[in-house]
């Protein structure tokens, strides 16, 4: 499930030091913040639990504002890279049912987000095209709505990141 919309999207950028694993000294702590609207994510007409998995895209909640935070402070990219990736070390995430509603009788009523975290890809790190790291590409809550006629339409959601930015070079067609 992806959201229809999100609202009050917050983030902070700040430069980090070199820390942990990190090859790099392009290292930054980023946070983000917002709340996702959902299409009526209703409970089961039997009286079981409904659960789904709200996919949040770092396109979604604003990337392009981080990278227009970070466009300065970056070296430029080589020639034979496509742009930079943020490879991720360290996350916390956190997802809440921000807005829900139990029209008519509750019977057995209950509203859940649980189990939420980070979403990477691979992506190729350097030059000779051999290295390959994973690039942050958004986050994910697990929800779940009870009750025949209860309604999720929002969920919260912070995701608060350390890592680093590096060049991504396109793979190899052979």
């Amino acid at each position: 499930m992806s959201p229809l919309q999100i609202e009050s999207k917050h983030y902070m950028v700040l430069p980090a030091p070199r820390f942990w694993n990190s090859p790099s000294n392009n290292n930054f702590q980023i946070n983000f913040s917002g709340i996702a609207i959902i299409k009526d994510f209703k409970g089961a007409q039997n009286g079981s639990w409904n659960n789904d998995i709200l996919e949040i895209l770092k396109t979604e909640i604003g990337w392009e504002n981080i990278m227009a935070r970070v466009h300065n402070i970056l070296p430029p990219l080589p020639p034979t890279a496509s742009e930079y990736a943020f490879i991720p070390l360290q996350w916390t995430t956190y997802g809440s049912v921000n807005s829900q509603f139990d029209e008519n009788n509750s019977v057995n009523a209950g509203f859940g987000a649980w189990n939420f975290g980070i979403r990477r890809f691979l992506v190729y790190v350097n030059e000779a095209k051999t290295q390959q790291a994973n690039n942050l590409s958004g986050m994910y809550i697990n929800i779940q709505v009870r009750d025949k006629d209860a309604i999720i339409y929002r969920i919260g959601y912070s995701m608060n990141l350390y890592g680093y930015f590096t060049p991504q070079f396109l793979p190899i067609i052979d």
